[in-house]
């Protein structure tokens, strides 16, 4: 490896710039994760290793993606994330963030404050906060609150958390993008790091059409389709899964696309949780209950790279995501050579991590009705953690009503059984009756009959058994109240 400019570029398949320095690989293990590569190939070892699978936040670094210097920069855990997602990108470390002459004002509001004892976690704290105070257009505005969910996917065992927040209030006031400004891509390197190209075993395609003549090349043997990565990497740090090819959709435009027409929502599989999450605070489609979903699928890094394709076609049984589209009755657009074709989210899923893909297609877009008014949908989650942590359980429910009696009801659970499901016969029970006429032992009879959750290290058969009961009551009173004004 090489720091190179422009002349010697062409000779070079990967481009990565780390930091201020540009560096051309003629070969990179596809298998590699960037947090590796930043240790033991740049050997930066700020980023630290912690957890490896996204939960500490120890390993966060910042990608900054063309020239601009704000809406283009995002931070990730460099752990999940493979080296050669990177390829024609800018990672920029803890090592890059200060001068020669001075701290960058988020560590020195952390010496200031006193909010570092063993340090070990320190750096991917300081790298959250970072890109917090560097992206935010008033950052003296900032709460307390927003801190602390932009730290939400940051553990410390030492200090405990109060020394961090106040280091982050101070650095709001201190800090701002032009911080960073040492840090620009120029013009130059833009183009340099756009003749990045893929290497043996892993490929990156920038269109679907690309991706379509990749799945038909019958010589590939085993693949994987990665957008985010944020589940499928795990497998392969953890579990040592080997792909003999990786294809990277993370760069295809098209399926990062998210349009509203004629009442009918249509999102790209590429689409990140960040992406649903600002669609869902946005005016045209706010939805409270999704937004509250989305603020506790994983953390803020997390967030910025896991898609919406990703979950679903993770097919788990505690894919949030999952149970939420099932009561929208979401509809899936699976594209291929031979063209496209729709399911119904429940077809798709056939058993646990198993879905009706097949090996020539991938999931283009979600498709989903929007509803008259967002507030027919209500999610919970259930987790030992509120933050960052997987479900034990999670309801969804889409309720219309008048009032008095349940006109339209869908319930989803996710967390008990081998996939997400809708619960047909209690909602049958259900749709049609006075709300003050539910018959909630029987209720309770028929969801023991439909739904057999396990006993795991998040929670046991019973206490998923129970919250489905209970929660299932709760949400549905909560529909009735609201509207009563109580």
């Amino acid at each position: 490896m090489e720091s190179i400019t422009a002349d010697t570029a062409s000779n070079k398949p990967v481009i990565i710039k780390v930091n201020t320095q540009t560096y051309g690989l003629d070969a990179v293990d596809p298998h590699l994760s960037l947090l590796e590569f930043l240790r033991e190939s740049v050997h930066l070892t700020g980023t630290k290793q912690g957890c490896g699978t996204g939960d500490c936040g120890a390993c966060t670094v910042i990608v900054a993606i063309g020239e601009a210097p704000n809406e283009s920069r995002f931070a990730i855990n460099s752990c999940i994330t493979p080296a050669l997602a990177l390829s024609g990108k800018q990672v920029i470390t803890v090592e890059g963030i200060g001068s020669d002459q001075a701290l960058h004002p988020v560590q020195q509001a952390m010496v200031d404050a006193n909010a570092s004892q063993c340090g070990f976690c320190t750096p991917g704290f300081v790298m959250s906060l970072v890109d917090f105070t560097a992206n935010q257009k008033v950052p003296e505005a900032r709460e307390r609150g927003d801190l602390i969910a932009t730290i939400g996917g940051n553990l410390c065992r030492c200090t405990g958390y109060r020394p961090i927040v106040e280091a982050g209030l101070i650095a709001c006031s201190t800090s701002s993008n032009a911080d960073l400004a040492h840090l620009a891509i120029s013009p130059e390197e833009s183009r340099l790091l756009a003749k990045s190209k893929s290497t043996e075993g892993y490929i990156k395609v920038d269109s679907e059409a690309a991706l379509i003549g990749e799945l038909n090349d019958s010589q590939q043997g085993s693949r994987l389709i990665l957008a985010g990565g944020t589940d499928a990497w795990i497998e392969i740090t953890s579990r040592l899964l080997r792909y003999d090819t990786i294809i990277d959709i993370s760069d295809v435009a098209s399926l990062k696309r998210i349009d509203a027409l004629d009442g009918v929502l249509s999102i790209g599989a590429g689409a990140t949780l960040s992406q649903l999450s600002s669609l869902f605070s946005s005016k045209d489609q706010r939805c409270e209950a999704m937004v509250e979903l989305l603020s506790r699928f994983g953390s803020k890094q997390i967030r910025n790279r896991a898609t919406i394709g990703g979950n679903i076609c993770s097919a788990s049984p505690i894919g949030d995501l999952i149970p939420a589209l099932l009561v929208l009755e979401a509809k899936l657009v699976l594209a291929g050579a031979n063209g496209q074709r729709i399911l119904d989210i429940e077809d798709f899923i056939e058993g646990y991590r198993k879905t009706s893909l097949a090996k020539d297609e991938y999931l283009s877009k979600v498709s989903l009705c929007v509803p008259d008014s967002w507030h027919s949908f209500a999610f919970r989650k259930l987790s030992k953690r509120y933050e960052d942590d997987i479900s034990s359980v999670s309801i969804a429910i889409f309720l219309l009503h008048d009032d008095v009696r349940i006109k339209e009801i869908r319930i989803a659970l996710g967390g008990v059984g081998e996939t997400a499901l809708r619960v047909y016969g209690v909602e049958k029970m259900m749709r049609g009756g006075r709300f003050i006429d539910i018959d909630w032992g029987a209720i309770a009879d028929a969801l023991d009959a439909t739904i057999s959750p396990i006993s795991d290290v998040r929670a046991s058969a019973d206490y998923r058994l129970n919250m489905a009961h209970v929660s299932i009551k709760e949400i549905v009173e909560q529909f009735f109240l609201r509207s009563s004004g109580a």
